[in-house]
């Protein structure tokens, strides 16, 4: 369901989806990764901050997310946080 909903941009979805990620498992990078995503997507780039950390920890499962949540920066032409985002993941 996530990966659906992140090609198909359908934020609220995929707000959604993280949101039950992260009430079973609060740490889980995929679903703290999406959150990041959804907000900074959605216009809300100040709670977007608090999840954005979790790029330092991404692993071979959730490497998609982060390049989509890079991609996703992109697309609205924050090409500064996406250079930073790509160094962090690159770490």
């Amino acid at each position: 369901a996530l990966d659906s909903a992140v090609r198909r941009r359908d934020w609220h979805s995929v707000e959604s989806v993280a949101q039950q990620l992260l009430d079973v498992w609060p740490y889980d990078v995929s679903g703290l990764i999406a959150m990041a995503m959804a907000l900074d997507a959605s216009g809300r780039q100040q709670l977007a901050g608090q999840y954005v950390a979790a790029l330092e920890q991404v692993t071979s499962e959730s490497l998609w997310l982060a390049i989509e949540f890079v991609k996703s920066l992109i697309h609205r032409r924050d090409f500064d946080a996406a250079e930073r985002n790509i160094a962090v993941i690159k770490q």
